[in-house]
C-alpha cells in the first residue's frame, strides 16, 4: 500500500502541484516547479524525483517490516474495530433463528427500512456512505491488509443464515450516546421516511403492538404487520394489524 501511494505521489503532474502549493505559501509564487526543480537538482547533483523516491524508499523499508508484523496488523485492526460503530441489518425477516436471537423469541420486532433512501447512501455531513454485504467464509484472513473487506466484513458459514449487511461510523457521527449494559450506545437519527415498516413476532404482547402503534404515529408511511408462521413451509406470512 505505501508503495503504491509513493508511486502515485511522484507523478509529474503531482509533483508540480504540490512543489506549486509549497512555493505559494513560502511567498515564492513567482518561481515555477520547473525552475525550483532545477534549483534541487543543481544543488544535490541528481533528479529531483528520484531523490524523493530514494528517501520516500528509505521510509518504506522502515515502516513495512513493523506494519506487516502480524501482532501489529492486529493490534490496528482491533484499534479500528473498536473505534467504529456498526448498524447491522438483515436481508431477511422470515428466519426462525433471526427471530430466536435478536427477536426476544418471537415476541419482538422488526424493523424494515428503506435503503434506498438517501440516508444510507451520504453521512451527515454529505460524504458518502454504502451499505456492505457480510462474506461468509470457513478459513482464517492470513494477510488482513490484502483484504480489509474481507477482515472486517467476514463471518464463518455457520453464521450464513442471517444474510447480513452493515453501516459503519464514526463515534462522533453519533446525535446521542446513552449507557448501555455493555458499554455505551451510539445512536444516530435517521428520517422517518427511511421506514418502510415494522413487523412484529408472532408471540408480541398487545402491550408491545399497542406501543410500537403509538410510536409509528412519528412514521406516517410506516406499515404494522404481524409475522405469521406457516408450520408446513417453516416460513412466515405477513398480516396486517
Amino acid at each position: 500500500m505505501l508503495a503504491e501511494q509513493m508511486e502515485t505521489m511522484l507523478l509529474e503532474e503531482h509533483l508540480d502541484a504540490k512543489i506549486a502549493e509549497y512555493l505559494q505559501e513560502a511567498g515564492l509564487g513567482w518561481l515555477s516547479p520547473q525552475a525550483a526543480r532545477q534549483i534541487v537538482e543543481r544543488q544535490y547533483g541528481k533528479q529531483f524525483t528520484d531523490l524523493l523516491r530514494a528517501q520516500l524508499q528509505q521510509l518504506v523499508d522502515l515502516a513495512v517490516p513493523h506494519l506487516n508484523d502480524p501482532k501489529n496488523a492486529e493490534k490496528l485492526l482491533v484499534k479500528l474495530g473498536q473505534e467504529l460503530l456498526c448498524f447491522s441489518l438483515s436481508e431477511r425477516y422470515d428466519s426462525p433463528p433471526m427471530w430466536a436471537h435478536y427477536g426476544g423469541n418471537h415476541s419482538g420486532f422488526v424493523v424494515a427500512f428503506n435503503t434506498g433512501d438517501d440516508w444510507f447512501q451520504h453521512r451527515k455531513d454529505g460524504k458518502t456512505t454504502r451499505l456492505q454485504k457480510v462474506t461468509y467464509f470457513d478459513g482464517k484472513v492470513e494477510e488482513p491488509f490484502e483484504s480489509p473487506q474481507a477482515a472486517f466484513i467476514s463471518k464463518t458459514t455457520d453464521w450464513a443464515y442471517e444474510r447480513e449487511w452493515r453501516l459503519y461510523a464514526n463515534a462522533e457521527q453519533a446525535d446521542t450516546i446513552t449507557a448501555g449494559p455493555q458499554g455505551p450506545v451510539h445512536l444516530i437519527s435517521f428520517p422517518p421516511e427511511a421506514v418502510n415498516h415494522v413487523i412484529v413476532g408472532a408471540k408480541a404482547t398487545d402491550e408491545t403492538v399497542d406501543q410500537i402503534r403509538m410510536a409509528l404515529g412519528r412514521y406516517p408511511s410506516a406499515s404494522l404487520y404481524r409475522a405469521v408462521p406457516e408450520p408446513f413451509t417453516q416460513t412466515y406470512k405477513l398480516v396486517t394489524i
